[in-house]
């Protein structure tokens, strides 16, 4: 288990890793900020999750997620993990964002559960076929 310090000082240095890369590149930094807001969410998602159980937060890997998925820990925070990425994320990863959002709003969760699942499928592709830009954990 890693520990709850632990956890923030990782995502600390994922954000000043992202801060240091949007200053010296700015054809990406539109990106970088999104990795960064990212990055910042899911620092304070895991705060939070370690302020309210017993159990220490830890760093999956990359689709281990669903693996472990405790709905109950999860689900009061994702409508404001799909509003960022709506608001923040590049064009076609904000329309997959609004259309999970869309939805699950319309009480739809196989149509929701499916477009995750499209959206699951086509980052692990992406994830697959460059695995040297992935973050180093």
């Amino acid at each position: 288990m890693t520990s709850p310090h632990a956890v923030g000082n990782e995502y600390d240095a994922r954000i000043q890793r992202a801060d240091k890369l949007i200053a010296e590149k700015s054809s990406a930094s539109q990106l970088l900020s999104f990795y960064r807001r990212i990055a910042s969410f899911q620092k304070s998602f895991l705060t939070q999750i370690a302020e309210g159980t017993s159990q220490e937060p830890e760093i999956q890997p990359f689709g281990a997620l669903r693996d472990a998925l405790d709905l109950t820990l999860l689900l009061p925070h994702f409508r404001n993990f799909l509003s960022l990425v709506e608001q923040n994320a590049p064009n076609a990863l904000a329309a997959a964002a609004r259309e999970i959002a869309a939805a699950a709003r319309a009480g739809k969760a196989d149509q929701a559960d499916k477009a995750f699942t499209r959206l699951e499928l086509s980052c692990k592709a992406c994830h697959d076929l460059h695995p040297e830009n992935r973050v180093k954990q």
